[in-house]
């Protein structure tokens, strides 16, 4: 009985989305072999077929626009990831209009409020399971099929068609009956920026945030904006409203830390890397940009740890900053060779 009424749930969601004329799903997951057989088996009780699985954000973007898929699945290893993915969506005027089906784990409560009000994403848990797609694929087609969303919808299809104009129009009538819908704010500004005119494009996320002031896909995008039109000031403003109306969500650290380099603003970046340390130490800014900042500004205690006493690095982050003296140098080199030389005595005496 429990298979049957399994089976019941997949062929009832097989109606969930019939608008969709071309039923193909692009798949984004760090463990393709994992997933492949749970995705290809539900999808095709569900008449949906599966485009592929990709490991790359771009990948799965560019499915949509080739109009080889109109649904997303996407499976994040971190809220980094999902966020990144996120923005790359909400500035693509397809992608961002594509039913998708979010899988992440470990989401704090901030993340997980603002993550779900960038764009119209179902959320669910890692591992996908069974149960997690059949659950996302319902959600999703509930979800779709008001009103507002086969709105989205015509869009979608009219844009793919490359009727720019008469996407436009829908969007705008949309607008102007609900000016608090988010989506559609950041979709005729997509429009209005792919066409060059950035001054209306700006207007629209403004007058999208007075009406959604909540939304943290309008923040998203308009911080997407600045940071892309030389203005990192205004980035920053709109970064730190987010921070307080948000409660200080992780994923926007890495945009603080950037915007405050840009600005030469070295010692305001310190505490934003170092969070984005504590929540995911191999993120690649993390690797790359703290340590120079921390040579940089002195910080040399931490330094040393971040490039696990290696003397080669020490001496390339040197050349570029000068920051310590020959005195200095010769220390260092010393303190590096002792505890290189401990780490193996320790190693040595853990094998005997």
């Amino acid at each position: 009985m429990a298979s049957l009424k399994k089976k019941s749930n997949i062929n009832h969601n097989r109606d969930r989305l019939p608008r969709w004329p071309n039923r193909r799903v692009i798949a984004y997951t760090p463990s393709i072999q994992n997933l492949s057989l749970v995705i290809r088996e539900l999808l095709l009780r569900n008449s949906w077929e599966l485009e592929g699985i990709v490991s790359t954000h771009e990948a799965c973007i560019q499915a949509v626009e080739d109009k080889r898929a109109n649904l997303i699945i996407f499976e994040g290893t971190s809220v980094h990831d999902v966020y990144d993915f996120l923005r790359l969506q909400m500035n693509h005027s397809l992608a961002m209009l594509t039913p998708t089906f979010l899988a992440v784990e470990n989401l704090s409560e901030a993340d997980e409020r603002c993550i779900a009000t960038i764009g119209e994403p179902v959320l669910g848990k890692t591992p996908i399971s069974v149960t997690g797609i059949v659950g996302g694929l319902n959600e999703l087609g509930r979800k779709w099929e008001k009103t507002y969303f086969l709105k989205l919808a015509a869009a979608f299809e009219l844009t793919s068609s490359g009727k720019y104009r008469s996407a436009l129009k829908i969007l705008l009538d949309e607008f102007r009956k609900n000016p608090s819908c988010a989506l559609v704010c950041m979709a005729i500004s997509s429009h209005f920026r792919n066409q060059g005119n950035y001054q209306v494009a700006e207007k629209i996320l403004i007058a999208g945030i007075q009406k959604s002031p909540r939304n943290m896909g309008i923040y998203a995008t308009l911080i997407d904006f600045y940071m892309n039109s030389a203005a990192p000031s205004k980035a920053l403003y709109f970064i730190n409203k987010a921070n307080q109306l948000f409660g200080n969500p992780s994923f926007l650290c890495e945009d603080a830390a950037q915007v405050s380099l840009i600005t030469n603003k070295l010692r305001e970046a310190l505490p934003y890397l170092r969070q984005l340390q504590r929540e995911e130490p191999n993120h690649i800014t993390v690797r790359k940009i703290l340590p120079r900042v921390c040579f940089a500004m002195g910080e040399i205690d931490e330094f040393d740890h971040l490039i696990r006493y290696r003397f080669e690095r020490l001496e390339s982050y040197q050349k570029a900053w000068r920051t310590l003296s020959q005195d200095q140098i010769d220390q260092k080199k010393e303190l590096y060779r002792q505890i290189t030389e401990q780490k193996k005595q320790t190693i040595s005496n853990t094998k005997a």
